[in-house]
């Protein structure tokens, strides 16, 4: 074993060896310690120490021995039994890499390593792989090295030929490069002037440097610098419990899932059945959860089933906002069904009709709409999708309400056009054969007003009781006083020439009539802006009237003159040899246009 091949490596005397066990329980506790001396007289200590795996050891506890021994020791030899396999190889690998980071937790920090005079982390020592009793023979034609290289290739990861610490070679190079093999070695091949070969000088630089080293690691190691490493059956536990969680979330999910999915083409969940759905969801995954792990109650630990529960929580928030999502658009779809059923009702509505009863009736119908929508969401409280159906409904009910609106205007104004026709008609012919009396074109005004005003009370009956009924009228007031107002200005143009100052104060005189009439017909709406803008307009083509009556006269006056003018020209220009006879035709021209003239005047007052 290992102390005997460290007494044959030192060889030394009994009195100074380590003590050797033969029997099946382990002699060597611990990391014992030789000082042995080379033939130049240099000292060498060897470290000899427990082995591993014993039945009252834990890996932990050979972890630390490994760590130690290989920390200390300037070359470290490793001796195992019989052959080198994969799993001795892994097993020095996970010693090496344990014994790596133990190094970086011990005290190594600068502090420390200022007052051991430690100028850089100690380093991992070169390698000797002692293999015991190995008997087998290589396969023919392959070297030592050869098969080393085949069984490190066999390796399933290279994580097992990673480097130890920095500046440490691989462990394929570090066992390789310096392959040697002995069988059953002589003692000159195996003492400390073989190993001082090995070695790359001395590690430490006095014994109490290395005692303060040592101090510095079994502190480290007795204070859990050592990480731990769990197990096989740890593993397998932890294992399990991962795949019984994965098992229990993947449940759980189809549990949800199915509800969820139904409920897509149905009537999602409510918050309280999902809550509902999702807790018997859990207890089934959970029961999985227990019935995959039966007879390793050691791995049902509080811990275990928080992780599962934190599983179940996470998953149980996934499907609460997708629930909510669905519940959005169910409530998003029962709107639009809502909004466009009462659609379809106001294309039903005839138009126009009463304002007054339509609202009622569309009031009636958005209501019973509301009504039912909300009988069938309010278990989910979707406050905001009936307050947007509802914004949405007034929508469409005062689109229609406008829509009716400009229905109602068009029959009033063809109520409206048809009046004023037949007040055209009546009074078209009145003034044909000539100017008439004043007080009888006001008859036939009169009369023919009457008979308009009739006309577009029956074309609008079913309208009077709208709110714009009274401005139609009006407007048809207007129309005919407008009317009227030019019957009399083509009458009084049948009554020209006249006196300018008496047509002006007679077209004055009527033009205040007018405007008193149109004020006392449409006194009722004083108050709006849009009578004065009429009245104005009325003033206004009233004094354009006048100044084309004014025109006209004058006109009539150029036409009642010329002639007679003419002709006395004449006379006078035949005469205006003769002085005598000139004034004689002077005097004759004057008469003759005087007499023209009068008559003129004469057979137009007979037309009035």
């Amino acid at each position: 074993g290992k102390s005997y091949l460290l007494n044959r490596i030192m060889n030394c005397d009994r009195e100074y060896a380590f003590e050797l066990g033969y029997t099946v329980d382990p002699t060597t506790k611990g990391i014992w310690m030789q000082v042995a001396y080379l033939s130049g007289g240099s000292a060498v200590a060897f470290l000899d120490t427990e082995g591993f795996a014993a039945s009252d050891r834990t890996a932990d506890y050979d972890a630390k021995i490994f760590s130690l021994a290989a920390l200390l020791s300037s070359h470290l030899i490793y001796n195992s039994v019989r052959i080198i396999d994969a799993s001795a190889v892994e097993y020095l690998e996970l010693l090496a890499r344990r014994a790596r980071l133990f190094q970086m937790k011990t005290a190594l920090s600068d502090s420390t390593q200022n007052r051991m005079n430690i100028q850089k982390p100690i380093a991992f020592p070169p390698l000797t792989w002692v293999v015991e009793d190995f008997f087998q023979d290589f396969p023919e034609g392959e070297t030592p090295k050869m098969w080393l290289d085949r069984v490190l290739d066999a390796q399933p990861s290279d994580e097992l030929t990673g480097e130890y610490t920095e500046g440490l070679s691989s462990l394929r190079d570090h066992l390789t490069s310096s392959l040697h093999v002995l069988r059953n070695p002589p003692a000159q091949e195996t003492d400390a002037s073989y190993l001082a070969q090995k070695t790359s000088g001395a590690k430490w630089t006095s014994g109490t440097h290395m005692a303060a080293i040592l101090e510095l690691l079994v502190d480290a190691a007795n204070t859990n610098k050592m990480d731990s490493i769990p197990s096989l059956w740890t593993l397998f536990l932890e294992r399990q419990v991962s795949q019984a969680t994965e098992a229990a979330k993947v449940i759980f999910d189809k549990e949800v899932r199915t509800a969820l999915d139904v409920s897509d083409y149905l009537l999602p969940l409510t918050e309280s059945e999902f809550t509902e759905h999702a807790r018997k969801s859990a207890q089934v995954a959970y029961k999985l959860f227990s019935d995959l792990l039966f007879g390793t109650a050691s791995a049902l630990t509080s811990n275990a089933t928080e992780v599962l529960q934190a599983v179940f929580d996470k998953q149980t928030g996934y499907f609460a906002h997708e629930n909510q999502m669905l519940v959005v658009e169910f409530c998003r779809k029962e709107g639009k069904r809502v909004v466009n059923e009462f659609k379809e009702k106001l294309k039903a509505y005839s138009l126009p009709q009463a304002e007054v009863k339509l609202k009622a009736s569309m009031k009636a119908d958005k209501d019973n709409a509301l009504t039912s929508m909300q009988e069938k969401l309010k278990k989910y409280g979707a406050g905001s999708a009936l307050e947007s159906t509802k914004a949405s409904l007034l929508n469409h009910f005062n689109e229609l309400v406008t829509t009716n609106q400009g229905e109602i205007d068009k029959v009033l104004d063809a109520a409206k056009e048809a009046a004023t026709v037949l007040y055209k008609k009546l009074t078209k012919d009145v003034i044909k054969d000539g100017p008439i009396a004043m007080e009888t074109l006001e008859d036939v005004h009169k009369k023919a007003e009457q008979e308009a005003t009739i006309k577009f009370g029956t074309r609008a009956e079913l309208m009077k009781e709208e709110k714009t009924y009274k401005g139609h009228e009006a407007q048809c007031q207007v129309e005919i006083h407008r009317r009227f107002e030019k019957l009399k200005t083509q009458n009084k143009k049948a009554e020209l020439p006249m006196e300018e100052q008496e047509l002006v104060q007679s077209v004055m005189q009527r033009i205040d009539t007018a405007l008193a009439d149109f004020d006392q017909k449409t006194n009722e709406f004083k108050k709006f802006p849009e009578r004065h803008e009429v009245r104005t307009e009325l003033e206004g083509e009233c004094n354009e009237l006048k100044l084309q009556l004014q025109e006209e006269n004058v006109a009539k006056w150029t036409r009642v003159v010329k002639k007679p003018l003419h002709r006395a020209r004449q006379l006078l220009e035949e005469a205006k040899g003769n002085f005598y006879v000139g004034i004689s035709l002077r005097r004759q021209a004057y008469r003759y246009a005087d007499e023209e003239i009068g008559t003129a005047l004469k057979d137009g007052l007979k037309h009035k």
